[in-house]
Formats: structure tokens, sequence, C-alpha cells
């Protein structure tokens, strides 16, 4: 992947809001997907991409940088740019500082590649309150009405205590995936799934008129264009 990344001319501007720690990528993606490390104890991944990708990033107080080679911790929920000939280590940035950007994961198996857009919400966003700013990934495209929150964790199989057989001495990275749908009152209302009850529970208001409305649509809530009709759907029929 590097090597067709090499074919971009990368030059990353350094911003206020970069932070200056410097961590090892190389305990993220192990095992058989290999990052940098060859840990067999640690299985899967805590990062969005098996590799850096190609990314942009707005900061909120209206600069951008250049593109550059981002990577996203979903377990500590951390923004990284690598700046350098290292690709095991990379530049944290200050969650503060970053309004939202976008990342592009090129894969030779696959001729196009889509940009990603991740934006930054603070916990009044959301009810009940988040524990404190985060990165959520938008799935709509022309606004950030529709997002999914990914958590990563790392699941200890040794200290699995469900049962008491079979005990299995490694480790490997879980995932948790929540999808959040701004309201009317401009709050975003938490689903485990995104679907016609994920979009009810925002708009109850319109139980009726969404279960026709997706049923005629044929919505697709994996379709960023059907969400954005969808969206636009509520917002034209809410009622007061």
């Amino acid at each position: 992947m590097f090597r067709i990344l090499l074919l971009f001319t990368i030059v990353f501007i350094s911003q206020p809001g970069l932070g200056q720690q410097t961590i090892t990528m190389g305990g993220g993606l192990q095992g058989e997907y290999g990052f940098m490390g060859s840990d067999s104890h640690i299985k899967g991944s805590k990062y969005f991409f098996k590799e850096w990708g190609l990314g942009k990033i707005f900061f909120t107080d209206g600069k951008s940088s250049d593109n550059g080679l981002l990577q996203v911790d979903l377990e500590l929920d951390q923004l990284l740019v690598n700046s350098g000939s290292d690709k095991t280590k990379g530049t944290l940035v200050d969650i503060d500082k970053v309004q939202k950007f976008t990342i592009t994961e090129f894969q030779s198996d696959k001729p196009v590649s889509t940009a990603t857009t991740f934006v930054k919400k603070n916990p009044v966003d959301f009810e009940p309150p988040a524990k404190g700013p985060k990165y959520y990934r938008q799935l709509t495209t022309n606004s950030d009405h529709v997002l999914v929150e990914t958590i990563k964790y790392l699941f200890d199989h040794a200290q699995d205590n469900t049962s008491n057989y079979d005990k299995k001495n490694y480790k490997e990275y879980r995932s948790k995936t929540f999808y959040h749908i701004l309201d009317a009152q401009g709050i975003y209302r938490k689903s485990s799934s995104l679907n016609e009850r994920a979009f009810t529970r925002a708009y109850p208001n319109l139980k009726k008129e969404l279960k026709d409305f997706i049923k005629h649509q044929g919505i697709d809530f994996e379709n960023p264009q059907h969400l954005d009709l969808l969206i636009s759907f509520c917002h034209g029929n809410t009622k007061g």
C-alpha cells in the first residue's frame, strides 16, 4: 500500500493543534494482519485502517492541514499523524483543536477508494451526555446527522470467566458499534442498529410516515445517499 501512497507528493504542514507526543503503533495491528509487529498473542486491530490512510484535518480555528498520512486509534479515540519515514510512529493530535478530518485507505483490490469523514462531537450533543469529546464517523454525505461510533477494546481470553474449560492464552481486539441520529431538537439519539426503529426513536411523531416512506422509497440504510434522502424527509415533515 505504501508504494501506492508514495506516488503522491505528501507535505504535512504542522499546525498549532498538533500534539508533540510520539507513540509507537506496533502494538495496534499484530498477528496475522501485521502492522509492523508480529505478536501472535494479540489478534485484530485497534486502528480504523490496517495501514496509514491519506487524509486532511480541518481545525476549529478554521485552518486545515495539507494531505498527510493519518490513522485513527479506536481504543483510545485518538487521531495520529505520520510525518516521517518511520511508519510505526505517529504524533497525537489534540482533539480539542480538531473539527473534522477525512481519511482514505488505498486498497490494491479496489480500483476506487472513497474518503471517510470523521467529525468531533462534544458530550452536550448527546442524550445521555457522552463522557468526553469523541470522533464519530459520518454516514451521510450532505450532513453530520447520522453518525456511527466504533469502540475497540482488548479482550483477554485467559481472564474469561464465562466458562471453566478451554482457556485460550491470547488477547484480541473486539469492537462495539452504536449509531446516532440527530433529532428535531438537535440532540443525537443512540441505537444499536441503523434501521427504521432507530429513525422512529429520533422522530417519534413521524412513525407512520417513516414506515411508508422507507417502504415506498426502498431505503437502503447502508447507502449514504439514501440516508441523505431520509434525513431530508424527516426535516421536511417534522411536526411541532
